[in-house]
């Protein structure tokens, strides 16, 4: 049996190989490319390799017969080569890596009648992969549930008491800790107080010297007197809450404060109170909303009664702040500044406690300011008429108004046009028409009280002598004007309500006759 070898040394990762051919095939539907049995490859690169590949220029996919089952790598992957010129033949497993100077069995097939025009041969250097891709790592934990907060009064033989609550209630069960903080005022705490920054906050006495562990469903209870009949306290307690840590330590696991967590503020209001809720002043009608002129005069009123017949007190406050000396069911504000604007709500009080009021508001509007008024103006059928305003402030809104009527923005006829600071507007009529004549004035709204401009008249003009359409020009469209004032000089009123019927009386006889033909004529050619 002949046999005939080749050895081939490449560059980097090209294979050293080892072809031992086979005895002419004995089918011969058969061509072998290396026994199946002693297709040898030694790897003489610099390191391991962990796929060899063999590229077949000539032959296509479906002309490979059979492959060799390599017992490291298993059996071969084939694709075409690109544009199908021949086959790529991959031996290749991510648990295995031949290591340098090793010996690989390898082996391909093909159907007779496939010729071989070229072959390359290559080890991929590469280590050994792991067996299975590492498990993705689990998804973080959802962040920790804000802690609940509740808030009530409840009662001792030694009065009334307040108490604050606070409870784990984290969906996964971990503990949380705990520093308390706890501050108050004699007033109702905004909402936007409740910052970290806020001075109040920051004055804030601490109630723990180190974070107290809570865990899941356990409360974290503060207690306090009430506040005294008659007195308003809001009590603000601050709650930095950290995350739970375990630490390794002496042979055992141990809860310790992890990084902060948040910081929860609430501001319980109470009032001192030793009777139920039912027995406060019920509050009929509270404080309506207002709005009054700057130097005018405001009310605000309350009806409130005590459920037992009994007295009941009145304490006025402004945004808040009680206003010294207003203890009557009606507020007066005389006059109106701008200070003056704002909220204002009562303490209505009986022997058992305080009712607080909703706020009624005050908005104080400043008449609106005219710098120029409209002026009159005369014009001739068929110019221009031009109207404006100025005011003083902030920007106004404008309303401009015919013989009372106000004029549609979108008329075409009669143009509005306002300034970009919404401190000057004006009114354009172009094309004059003879019913275009009369009064118009402006009516002023916005951050002030409504206002309306003077009065100013639009009087069509004319030329003077037989200009008896009053257009500004003598011409044929006179003749019939003219014509009705010799015929009846009332129907020449009615038709011509703004043009003098003295334009007719060309001789200047002080009356439109027969006599004035002759200078209507003359006119009208001249």
């Amino acid at each position: 049996m002949s046999r005939w070898s080749l050895r081939s040394r490449l560059p980097m990762c090209a294979a050293a190989v080892l072809l031992y051919a086979a005895a002419p095939p004995t089918r011969a539907d058969v061509v072998i490319i290396g026994s199946l049995g002693n297709f040898d490859v030694h790897n003489e690169t610099e390191g391991e390799c962990n796929e060899f590949d063999i590229e077949l220029e000539g032959p296509h996919p479906e002309d490979v017969y059979h492959t060799y089952h390599n017992g490291n790598y298993g059996a071969p992957t084939i694709t075409p080569l690109p544009g199908n010129t021949g086959i790529r033949v991959v031996y290749a497993h991510p648990n295995h890596a031949t290591a340098r100077h090793a010996i690989e069995h390898f082996g391909v097939s093909l159907r007779a009648g496939n010729s071989i025009t070229a072959q390359r041969f290559n080890w991929v250097p590469g280590g050994l992969n792991p067996p299975y891709p590492p498990p993705p790592p689990p998804p973080p934990p959802p962040p920790l549930a804000m802690p609940r907060i509740t808030s009530e009064i409840f009662y001792l033989p030694t009065g009334p008491m307040l108490r604050e609550t606070l409870t784990n209630v984290d969906t996964l069960q971990r503990p949380i800790w705990i520093i308390r903080k706890e501050t108050g005022a004699a007033r109702e705490v905004a909402l936007e107080e409740l910052m970290v920054n806020d001075p109040l906050i920051q004055g804030a006495n601490q109630l723990d010297l180190e974070p107290e562990r809570l865990l899941f469903g356990a409360p974290l209870v503060f207690e306090e007197d009430a506040p005294p009949p008659g007195e308003l306290k809001s009590e603000v307690l601050v709650y930095e809450v950290y995350e739970n840590r375990r630490v390794f330590s002496g042979g055992e696991w141990h809860d310790t404060p992890g990084p902060i967590f948040t910081t929860v503020m609430s501001a319980g209001v109470a009032q001192g109170a030793v009777c139920p809720e039912q027995y406060l002043p019920i509050i009929n009608v509270p404080p309506q909303d207002y709005v009054a002129l700057l130097d005018g005069a405001a009310f605000f009123s309350v009806d409130a009664a005590d459920p037992f017949g009994g007295e009941i007190t009145y304490q006025w406050r402004h945004e808040g702040l009680d206003i010294p000396g207003e203890h009557d069911a009606t507020l007066g504000i005389d006059p109106v500044t701008i200070e003056s604007a704002g909220a204002y709500e009562c303490l209505v009080g009986n022997a058992c406690g305080f009712t607080i009021t909703q706020a009624g508001y005050l908005t104080a509007l400043s008449p609106c300011s005219i710098l120029d008024q409209p002026q009159p103006t005369v014009a001739c059928v068929g110019g221009s008429a031009v109207f404006s305003v100025t005011v003083q402030g902030t920007q106004k809104e404008y309303f401009w108004r015919q013989r009372g009527a106000e004029i549609p923005l979108n008329d075409p006829h009669l143009v509005t046009w306002i300034a970009p600071d919404g401190l000057s507007s004006t009114l354009t009529i172009d094309n004059v028409l003879p019913g275009d004549a009369g009064s118009y004035d402006v009516m002023l709204a916005g951050d002030c009280d409504t206002t309306v401009s003077s009065v100013a008249m639009l009087q069509l003009d004319s030329l003077g002598p037989a200009d008896m359409n009053c257009d500004c020009s003598v011409n044929v469209l006179d003749i019939n004007a003219f014509v009705l004032a010799l015929s009846s000089p009332a129907g020449y009123a009615a038709e011509f309500p703004t043009c003098p019927l003295a334009n007719g009386d060309l001789d200047g006889n002080g009356a439109v006759d027969v006599l004035d033909i002759n200078g209507f004529v003359a006119a009208l050619g001249a």
